[in-house]
Protein backbone atom coordinates (compact mmCIF):
# COMPACT_ATOMS: atom_id res chain seq x y z
CA UNK A 1 0.00 0.00 0.00
CA UNK A 2 1.32 3.46 -0.78
CA UNK A 3 1.53 6.02 1.70
CA UNK A 4 0.45 9.94 0.05
CA UNK A 5 2.25 12.56 2.08
CA UNK A 6 0.40 15.71 1.85
CA UNK A 7 1.71 18.47 -0.04
CA UNK A 8 2.06 21.64 1.88
CA UNK A 9 2.19 25.44 0.16
CA UNK A 10 4.25 27.89 2.01
CA UNK A 11 3.16 30.74 -0.16
CA UNK A 12 2.32 33.77 1.51
CA UNK A 13 -1.26 34.64 1.71
CA UNK A 14 -2.97 31.43 -0.20
CA UNK A 15 -4.23 30.15 2.71
CA UNK A 16 -5.57 31.23 6.37
CA UNK A 17 -5.57 29.05 8.73
CA UNK A 18 -8.82 29.40 10.78
CA UNK A 19 -9.11 31.94 12.63
CA UNK A 20 -6.49 33.97 11.24
CA UNK A 21 -6.50 37.35 9.71
CA UNK A 22 -4.71 37.42 5.70
CA UNK A 23 -2.49 39.97 5.41
CA UNK A 24 -0.44 41.04 2.53
CA UNK A 25 3.12 39.80 2.04
CA UNK A 26 4.78 43.54 2.72
CA UNK A 27 2.96 43.87 5.77
CA UNK A 28 3.97 40.73 6.93
CA UNK A 29 7.82 41.43 6.04
CA UNK A 30 7.42 44.38 7.98
CA UNK A 31 7.35 42.54 11.15
CA UNK A 32 11.02 41.47 10.72
CA UNK A 33 13.23 44.21 9.85
CA UNK A 34 16.86 43.29 7.99
CA UNK A 35 19.43 45.46 7.75
CA UNK A 36 19.27 44.35 4.16
CA UNK A 37 15.73 45.87 3.99
CA UNK A 38 17.68 49.50 4.93
CA UNK A 39 20.72 49.30 2.33
CA UNK A 40 23.32 47.85 4.71
CA UNK A 41 25.89 46.14 1.91
CA UNK A 42 27.44 43.71 4.26
CA UNK A 43 30.73 43.19 2.07
CA UNK A 44 32.93 44.03 4.87
CA UNK A 45 34.59 47.43 3.87
CA UNK A 46 31.66 49.61 2.88
CA UNK A 47 30.16 51.95 5.94
CA UNK A 48 26.57 50.16 7.12
CA UNK A 49 26.42 52.27 10.45
CA UNK A 50 23.40 54.64 8.77
CA UNK A 51 21.64 51.35 7.44
CA UNK A 52 21.73 49.39 11.10
CA UNK A 53 20.95 52.42 12.99
CA UNK A 54 17.92 53.66 10.94
CA UNK A 55 16.77 49.65 11.10
CA UNK A 56 17.05 49.60 14.57
CA UNK A 57 15.12 53.13 14.86
CA UNK A 58 12.19 51.74 12.53
CA UNK A 59 11.36 49.46 15.56
CA UNK A 60 9.63 52.80 17.22
CA UNK A 61 8.88 52.57 20.69
CA UNK A 62 7.37 49.02 21.48
CA UNK A 63 11.19 48.23 19.83
CA UNK A 64 11.84 44.24 18.47
CA UNK A 65 14.60 42.37 16.45
CA UNK A 66 17.01 43.94 13.64
CA UNK A 67 18.62 40.97 11.41
CA UNK A 68 22.11 40.66 10.40
CA UNK A 69 22.01 37.25 7.87
CA UNK A 70 24.64 35.24 7.69
CA UNK A 71 25.96 36.72 4.56
CA UNK A 72 26.52 39.41 5.85
CA UNK A 73 29.77 41.21 7.22
CA UNK A 74 28.84 44.71 8.33
CA UNK A 75 31.54 47.42 8.85
CA UNK A 76 30.43 49.63 11.85
CA UNK A 77 32.45 52.87 11.33
CA UNK A 78 30.79 54.98 13.86
CA UNK A 79 28.81 54.78 17.12
CA UNK A 80 25.64 52.97 17.19
CA UNK A 81 22.89 52.76 19.78
CA UNK A 82 20.63 49.84 20.17
CA UNK A 83 18.00 51.53 21.90
CA UNK A 84 15.45 50.56 24.37
CA UNK A 85 13.55 46.83 23.65
CA UNK A 86 15.32 46.67 20.54
CA UNK A 87 17.65 43.65 19.96
CA UNK A 88 20.74 43.12 16.79
CA UNK A 89 20.60 39.79 16.08
CA UNK A 90 22.77 37.28 14.08
CA UNK A 91 22.74 34.02 12.91
CA UNK A 92 24.67 31.90 15.51
CA UNK A 93 24.03 29.52 18.32
CA UNK A 94 27.36 30.25 18.97
CA UNK A 95 30.99 31.31 17.40
CA UNK A 96 34.14 29.98 18.08
CA UNK A 97 36.90 28.79 15.94
CA UNK A 98 35.34 28.26 12.44
CA UNK A 99 38.00 25.33 11.55
CA UNK A 100 40.55 24.66 14.59
CA UNK A 101 42.91 26.30 16.99
CA UNK A 102 45.74 26.71 14.27
CA UNK A 103 43.48 27.78 11.05
CA UNK A 104 40.67 30.22 12.00
CA UNK A 105 39.53 32.35 9.11
CA UNK A 106 36.98 34.47 11.04
CA UNK A 107 37.14 36.94 7.95
CA UNK A 108 35.21 34.20 6.01
CA UNK A 109 32.50 34.04 8.64
CA UNK A 110 28.85 36.03 7.88
CA UNK A 111 26.48 37.58 10.63
CA UNK A 112 29.78 39.88 11.57
CA UNK A 113 30.00 43.05 12.56
CA UNK A 114 33.14 44.54 11.63
CA UNK A 115 33.58 47.34 14.54
CA UNK A 116 36.07 49.99 13.90
CA UNK A 117 38.39 50.71 17.06
CA UNK A 118 37.06 54.20 17.57
CA UNK A 119 34.00 53.34 17.23
CA UNK A 120 31.33 51.59 20.13
CA UNK A 121 27.92 49.92 20.36
CA UNK A 122 25.98 51.38 22.84
CA UNK A 123 23.43 49.30 24.44
CA UNK A 124 20.06 51.20 25.95
CA UNK A 125 17.69 49.84 28.77
CA UNK A 126 16.25 46.43 27.92
CA UNK A 127 18.19 46.28 24.63
CA UNK A 128 19.82 42.78 23.25
CA UNK A 129 22.49 41.23 21.40
CA UNK A 130 22.68 38.09 20.50
CA UNK A 131 24.09 35.66 17.97
CA UNK A 132 26.42 37.62 16.16
CA UNK A 133 30.67 37.85 15.66
CA UNK A 134 32.14 41.37 16.50
CA UNK A 135 35.62 41.70 15.99
CA UNK A 136 37.73 45.01 15.39
CA UNK A 137 38.11 46.32 11.93
CA UNK A 138 41.33 45.76 9.90
CA UNK A 139 42.35 42.31 11.85
CA UNK A 140 43.42 39.49 10.08
CA UNK A 141 43.58 36.05 11.10
CA UNK A 142 45.33 34.39 13.00
CA UNK A 143 46.72 37.33 15.35
CA UNK A 144 50.30 37.13 16.67
CA UNK A 145 49.72 39.28 19.61
CA UNK A 146 47.42 41.80 20.53
CA UNK A 147 50.07 45.29 20.42
CA UNK A 148 47.07 46.31 18.00
CA UNK A 149 43.80 46.12 20.52
CA UNK A 150 41.96 48.74 21.11
CA UNK A 151 39.21 50.37 21.74
CA UNK A 152 35.35 49.47 23.63
CA UNK A 153 33.44 46.89 21.65
CA UNK A 154 30.30 47.15 23.39
CA UNK A 155 28.88 49.93 26.25
CA UNK A 156 26.33 49.06 28.78
CA UNK A 157 23.89 52.30 29.38
CA UNK A 158 20.72 51.26 30.97
CA UNK A 159 19.80 48.69 32.86
CA UNK A 160 18.23 45.02 31.60
CA UNK A 161 20.64 44.41 28.74
CA UNK A 162 21.14 41.16 27.39
CA UNK A 163 24.19 39.81 25.69
CA UNK A 164 24.21 36.20 24.59
CA UNK A 165 26.12 33.92 21.83
CA UNK A 166 28.28 36.09 20.49
CA UNK A 167 31.95 36.33 20.17
CA UNK A 168 33.82 39.94 20.84
CA UNK A 169 37.20 40.06 19.41
CA UNK A 170 40.34 42.70 19.21
CA UNK A 171 39.58 45.40 21.58
CA UNK A 172 40.65 46.57 24.65
CA UNK A 173 37.60 46.03 26.32
CA UNK A 174 35.14 43.72 25.17
CA UNK A 175 31.99 44.65 27.13
CA UNK A 176 31.71 47.56 30.05
CA UNK A 177 29.40 49.00 31.43
CA UNK A 178 28.29 52.93 32.79
CA UNK A 179 27.93 53.29 36.66
CA UNK A 180 24.39 51.80 37.74
CA UNK A 181 23.89 49.55 34.79
CA UNK A 182 21.58 47.26 36.71
CA UNK A 183 20.90 43.53 35.84
CA UNK A 184 22.87 42.99 32.88
CA UNK A 185 22.84 39.29 31.40
CA UNK A 186 25.50 37.91 29.87
CA UNK A 187 25.43 34.34 28.68
CA UNK A 188 27.33 31.83 26.47
CA UNK A 189 29.77 34.20 24.99
CA UNK A 190 33.46 33.93 23.70
CA UNK A 191 35.75 36.86 24.15
CA UNK A 192 39.37 37.61 23.52
CA UNK A 193 40.17 41.56 24.34
CA UNK A 194 42.92 43.06 26.61
CA UNK A 195 39.98 43.22 29.03
CA UNK A 196 37.13 41.10 28.72
CA UNK A 197 34.24 42.04 31.10
CA UNK A 198 34.67 45.31 32.97
CA UNK A 199 30.93 45.99 35.15
CA UNK A 200 31.34 49.22 37.08
CA UNK A 201 28.67 49.73 40.06
CA UNK A 202 25.73 47.30 39.38
CA UNK A 203 23.73 47.68 42.83
CA UNK A 204 21.62 44.68 41.82
CA UNK A 205 21.93 41.08 40.39
CA UNK A 206 24.50 41.21 37.80
CA UNK A 207 24.79 38.02 35.91
CA UNK A 208 27.34 36.54 33.93
CA UNK A 209 27.36 32.52 32.84
CA UNK A 210 29.61 30.77 30.30
CA UNK A 211 31.96 33.39 29.05
CA UNK A 212 35.22 32.08 27.78
CA UNK A 213 37.86 34.39 27.78
CA UNK A 214 40.90 32.73 25.81
CA UNK A 215 43.38 33.67 22.60
CA UNK A 216 40.57 32.92 19.69
CA UNK A 217 42.04 35.54 17.62
CA UNK A 218 45.49 33.74 18.03
CA UNK A 219 44.55 30.56 17.81
CA UNK A 220 46.65 29.36 20.04
CA UNK A 221 47.65 29.11 23.61
CA UNK A 222 51.05 30.15 23.37
CA UNK A 223 53.19 33.07 25.24
CA UNK A 224 52.52 35.32 22.21
CA UNK A 225 48.53 34.81 22.91
CA UNK A 226 48.58 36.66 26.52
CA UNK A 227 46.62 39.18 27.66
CA UNK A 228 48.05 42.11 29.65
CA UNK A 229 44.60 43.05 31.16
CA UNK A 230 41.93 40.96 33.61
CA UNK A 231 39.12 39.10 31.95
CA UNK A 232 36.66 39.35 34.73
CA UNK A 233 35.93 43.02 36.77
CA UNK A 234 33.55 43.99 39.07
CA UNK A 235 34.24 47.17 40.90
CA UNK A 236 32.50 49.52 43.47
CA UNK A 237 29.38 48.40 44.82
CA UNK A 238 29.26 45.34 42.44
CA UNK A 239 25.52 44.13 45.05
CA UNK A 240 25.30 40.02 44.71
CA UNK A 241 26.85 39.50 41.27
CA UNK A 242 27.39 35.88 40.07
CA UNK A 243 29.55 34.35 37.54
CA UNK A 244 28.66 30.69 36.72
CA UNK A 245 31.23 28.21 34.47
CA UNK A 246 33.00 31.22 33.26
CA UNK A 247 36.89 30.51 32.30
CA UNK A 248 40.17 32.83 31.18
CA UNK A 249 43.25 31.63 29.70
CA UNK A 250 46.49 33.67 29.75
CA UNK A 251 45.38 36.98 31.35
CA UNK A 252 47.08 38.70 34.00
CA UNK A 253 44.32 38.58 36.46
CA UNK A 254 41.30 35.92 35.79
CA UNK A 255 38.83 37.17 38.04
CA UNK A 256 39.07 40.92 39.84
CA UNK A 257 36.44 41.87 42.64
CA UNK A 258 37.09 45.29 44.08
CA UNK A 259 35.03 47.21 46.70
CA UNK A 260 31.57 44.78 46.03
CA UNK A 261 29.51 42.96 48.34
CA UNK A 262 28.22 39.56 48.01
CA UNK A 263 29.92 38.61 44.68
CA UNK A 264 29.75 34.59 44.03
CA UNK A 265 31.70 32.71 41.55
CA UNK A 266 30.73 29.22 41.32
CA UNK A 267 33.02 26.51 39.06
CA UNK A 268 34.69 29.21 37.60
CA UNK A 269 38.38 28.90 36.56
CA UNK A 270 41.76 30.47 35.33
CA UNK A 271 44.85 29.54 33.95
CA UNK A 272 47.74 30.37 31.97
CA UNK A 273 51.54 29.48 31.51
CA UNK A 274 53.53 29.70 34.66
CA UNK A 275 55.87 32.22 32.96
CA UNK A 276 53.39 34.86 33.10
CA UNK A 277 55.03 36.73 35.45
CA UNK A 278 52.89 38.76 38.01
CA UNK A 279 49.42 37.03 37.28
CA UNK A 280 46.66 35.99 39.75
CA UNK A 281 43.69 33.93 38.68
CA UNK A 282 41.10 35.54 41.52
CA UNK A 283 41.93 38.77 42.98
CA UNK A 284 39.30 40.08 46.27
CA UNK A 285 40.36 42.84 47.08
CA UNK A 286 39.90 47.14 49.43
CA UNK A 287 36.43 46.67 50.54
CA UNK A 288 35.04 43.74 49.16
CA UNK A 289 32.53 41.48 52.00
CA UNK A 290 30.93 38.44 51.92
CA UNK A 291 32.55 37.30 48.51
CA UNK A 292 31.95 33.79 47.93
CA UNK A 293 34.25 31.19 45.81
CA UNK A 294 32.45 27.69 45.24
CA UNK A 295 34.38 24.59 43.05
CA UNK A 296 36.53 26.88 41.96
CA UNK A 297 39.55 26.16 39.96
CA UNK A 298 43.08 27.78 39.66
CA UNK A 299 46.15 26.47 37.40
CA UNK A 300 49.71 28.13 36.28
CA UNK A 301 49.37 31.78 37.81
CA UNK A 302 51.92 33.27 40.28
CA UNK A 303 49.05 33.53 42.96
CA UNK A 304 46.21 31.32 42.49
CA UNK A 305 43.65 32.80 44.50
CA UNK A 306 45.13 36.56 46.76
CA UNK A 307 43.05 38.05 48.95
CA UNK A 308 43.64 41.49 50.41
CA UNK A 309 40.28 42.94 51.66
CA UNK A 310 39.34 45.70 54.82
CA UNK A 311 39.68 44.27 58.18
CA UNK A 312 36.56 42.31 59.32
CA UNK A 313 35.56 41.50 55.55
CA UNK A 314 34.89 37.80 54.96
CA UNK A 315 36.03 36.10 52.50
CA UNK A 316 34.83 32.19 51.64
CA UNK A 317 36.83 29.85 49.48
CA UNK A 318 34.57 26.83 49.28
CA UNK A 319 35.93 23.55 47.51
CA UNK A 320 38.02 25.03 45.60
CA UNK A 321 41.36 23.79 43.59
CA UNK A 322 44.76 25.48 43.29
CA UNK A 323 47.39 23.78 41.66
CA UNK A 324 50.97 24.25 39.54
CA UNK A 325 51.14 27.69 40.92
CA UNK A 326 54.17 29.54 40.94
CA UNK A 327 53.83 31.11 44.32
CA UNK A 328 51.10 30.68 46.69
CA UNK A 329 47.79 28.71 46.34
CA UNK A 330 45.99 31.08 48.15
CA UNK A 331 47.94 34.24 49.77
CA UNK A 332 45.94 36.40 52.30
CA UNK A 333 47.88 40.14 52.52
CA UNK A 334 44.95 41.04 54.61
CA UNK A 335 40.93 40.56 55.58
CA UNK A 336 39.49 37.23 57.33
CA UNK A 337 38.64 34.43 55.17
CA UNK A 338 36.77 30.80 55.55
CA UNK A 339 39.03 28.12 53.92
CA UNK A 340 36.74 24.81 53.87
CA UNK A 341 37.50 21.45 51.95
CA UNK A 342 39.33 21.48 48.53
CA UNK A 343 43.32 20.69 47.40
CA UNK A 344 45.82 23.49 47.46
CA UNK A 345 49.10 23.53 46.34
CA UNK A 346 51.91 25.90 45.61
CA UNK A 347 55.81 26.14 45.25
CA UNK A 348 56.34 28.89 48.01
CA UNK A 349 53.55 27.15 49.66
CA UNK A 350 49.61 26.19 49.78
CA UNK A 351 48.26 29.23 52.19
CA UNK A 352 50.12 31.90 52.65
CA UNK A 353 49.41 34.78 55.25
CA UNK A 354 50.79 38.25 56.27
CA UNK A 355 48.39 40.44 57.66
CA UNK A 356 48.76 39.35 62.24
CA UNK A 357 44.99 41.01 62.34
CA UNK A 358 43.49 38.12 59.79
CA UNK A 359 41.45 35.87 60.95
CA UNK A 360 41.63 32.47 59.26
CA UNK A 361 40.17 28.98 59.35
CA UNK A 362 41.15 26.09 57.40
CA UNK A 363 39.25 22.94 57.66
CA UNK A 364 38.46 19.70 55.82
CA UNK A 365 41.37 21.06 53.12
CA UNK A 366 43.70 18.30 51.33
CA UNK A 367 47.23 19.74 50.72
CA UNK A 368 48.93 18.41 48.02
CA UNK A 369 53.07 18.36 48.58
CA UNK A 370 53.33 15.87 45.39
CA UNK A 371 54.30 18.98 43.30
CA UNK A 372 55.14 21.72 46.14
CA UNK A 373 58.52 22.61 47.41
CA UNK A 374 56.84 25.11 50.13
CA UNK A 375 54.94 24.22 53.07
CA UNK A 376 51.55 24.20 53.89
CA UNK A 377 50.46 26.87 55.78
CA UNK A 378 52.69 29.84 56.09
CA UNK A 379 52.62 32.79 58.16
CA UNK A 380 55.16 36.03 57.88
CA UNK A 381 53.76 37.25 61.24
CA UNK A 382 54.06 35.27 64.53
CA UNK A 383 50.84 36.31 66.01
CA UNK A 384 48.50 35.36 63.09
CA UNK A 385 45.01 34.10 64.15
CA UNK A 386 45.47 30.94 61.91
CA UNK A 387 43.02 28.37 62.99
CA UNK A 388 43.66 24.45 61.26
CA UNK A 389 41.35 22.33 61.49
CA UNK A 390 41.30 18.46 60.86
CA UNK A 391 42.79 18.19 56.95
CA UNK A 392 44.88 16.34 55.17
CA UNK A 393 48.58 17.04 54.83
CA UNK A 394 49.38 13.58 52.60
CA UNK A 395 51.97 11.51 53.73
CA UNK A 396 54.69 13.34 51.76
CA UNK A 397 54.90 16.41 54.27
CA UNK A 398 57.07 15.81 57.07
CA UNK A 399 55.48 16.34 60.59
CA UNK A 400 58.02 18.68 61.79
CA UNK A 401 57.69 20.90 58.62
CA UNK A 402 53.31 21.18 59.14
CA UNK A 403 54.09 22.37 62.81
CA UNK A 404 56.66 24.39 62.63
CA UNK A 405 55.52 26.41 59.23
CA UNK A 406 51.50 26.58 60.83
CA UNK A 407 53.27 29.78 62.78
CA UNK A 408 51.25 29.56 65.67
CA UNK A 409 47.99 31.59 65.44
CA UNK A 410 47.36 29.25 67.92
CA UNK A 411 50.39 30.18 70.48
CA UNK A 412 49.90 31.90 73.77
CA UNK A 413 52.03 33.04 75.58
CA UNK A 414 52.08 31.54 79.70
CA UNK A 415 50.22 34.28 82.24
CA UNK A 416 48.99 33.48 85.53
CA UNK A 417 45.55 34.64 83.69
CA UNK A 418 45.57 33.46 80.11
CA UNK A 419 43.82 35.46 77.45
CA UNK A 420 42.22 33.74 74.77
CA UNK A 421 41.28 34.93 71.39
CA UNK A 422 37.49 34.93 70.31
CA UNK A 423 37.97 31.80 68.21
CA UNK A 424 39.54 28.85 68.20
CA UNK A 425 39.80 25.57 70.45
CA UNK A 426 43.19 24.24 70.08
CA UNK A 427 46.00 26.69 71.98
CA UNK A 428 49.96 26.09 72.28
CA UNK A 429 50.96 27.56 75.27
CA UNK A 430 54.93 29.00 75.15
CA UNK A 431 56.87 30.30 78.00
CA UNK A 432 57.25 28.48 82.03
CA UNK A 433 55.10 29.48 84.40
CA UNK A 434 51.93 29.26 86.15
CA UNK A 435 48.31 29.37 85.19
CA UNK A 436 45.79 30.30 87.87
CA UNK A 437 43.00 31.70 85.49
CA UNK A 438 41.79 31.47 81.78
CA UNK A 439 40.10 34.72 80.64
CA UNK A 440 37.43 34.20 77.15
CA UNK A 441 34.83 31.49 78.01
CA UNK A 442 31.62 31.34 76.76
CA UNK A 443 29.12 28.18 77.96
CA UNK A 444 30.11 25.33 76.18
CA UNK A 445 32.77 26.13 74.85
CA UNK A 446 35.79 23.16 74.54
CA UNK A 447 39.63 24.04 75.12
CA UNK A 448 42.81 21.95 74.15
CA UNK A 449 46.04 23.63 75.67
CA UNK A 450 49.37 22.11 74.31
CA UNK A 451 52.25 22.46 76.52
CA UNK A 452 55.20 23.52 74.98
CA UNK A 453 57.54 23.23 78.08
CA UNK A 454 57.24 23.35 82.05
CA UNK A 455 54.29 24.89 83.45
CA UNK A 456 51.89 24.58 86.28
CA UNK A 457 48.37 24.49 86.36
CA UNK A 458 46.82 25.16 89.96
CA UNK A 459 43.97 23.50 90.93
CA UNK A 460 41.01 25.66 92.95
CA UNK A 461 42.38 28.99 91.91
CA UNK A 462 40.62 31.63 89.82
CA UNK A 463 37.81 30.03 87.97
CA UNK A 464 39.94 26.27 87.00
CA UNK A 465 38.45 23.52 88.63
CA UNK A 466 40.64 20.42 87.53
CA UNK A 467 41.81 16.97 89.08
CA UNK A 468 44.13 18.06 91.33
CA UNK A 469 47.22 20.55 90.14
CA UNK A 470 49.04 19.70 86.80
CA UNK A 471 52.49 20.09 86.21
CA UNK A 472 52.88 20.25 82.54
CA UNK A 473 55.92 19.29 80.50
CA UNK A 474 56.87 19.49 77.08
CA UNK A 475 53.97 18.21 74.79
CA UNK A 476 51.39 17.89 77.89
CA UNK A 477 47.77 18.25 77.00
CA UNK A 478 44.96 19.42 78.97
CA UNK A 479 41.55 19.64 77.84
CA UNK A 480 38.14 21.87 79.40
CA UNK A 481 35.05 22.87 79.23
CA UNK A 482 33.24 26.10 80.28
CA UNK A 483 30.40 25.94 82.22
CA UNK A 484 29.37 29.86 82.71
CA UNK A 485 31.28 29.99 85.83
CA UNK A 486 34.60 27.56 85.26
CA UNK A 487 36.61 26.01 83.26
CA UNK A 488 36.27 22.29 84.22
CA UNK A 489 39.26 19.65 83.27
CA UNK A 490 37.60 16.63 81.05
CA UNK A 491 40.59 15.00 80.61
CA UNK A 492 45.23 15.25 80.35
CA UNK A 493 47.65 13.24 78.65
CA UNK A 494 49.61 10.64 80.85
CA UNK A 495 53.09 12.74 80.86
CA UNK A 496 51.05 15.41 83.14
Amino acid sequence: MTTLIPKFDFKFGSATPTGAINRPIDEKLSDFASVKDFGAVGNGSTDDTAAIQAAIDSLGALGGTVYIPNNMQCYVASNLTIKPNCGLKGPHIITGSPKNNANIPYAGVGGAIRLASTATITMQGGSALQGLLIYRYGMTFPVANASAFAGTAIMIQYDDVAIFQCQIMGFEYGIKSTVNAQRPRIYDCNMDNLNGIYIDTCPDILRVNNVHCWPFAGGTDTGGSLRSGTAFTVINNCDWGKFTNCFSWGYAYGFVINKCNNVTLLSCGSDGPTTQTGSKGIVIQDTSGETVLEACQVSGRDNGIYVNTSANQVTFINDCTTFSDVAWGILIDSGNVSILGGQHQGNTGCIGVNNLNSIVNIDSVTFDYNNTVGTPVASTTANAQIYVGANNFYLNYPLSTIISTVTSPNTINTASTLSLPAQGSYFRISGAGTISNINGGSVGRTLTLQFLTANTVVDNSGNLQLAGNLTANNNTILQLIYNGTNWLEISRSVNG
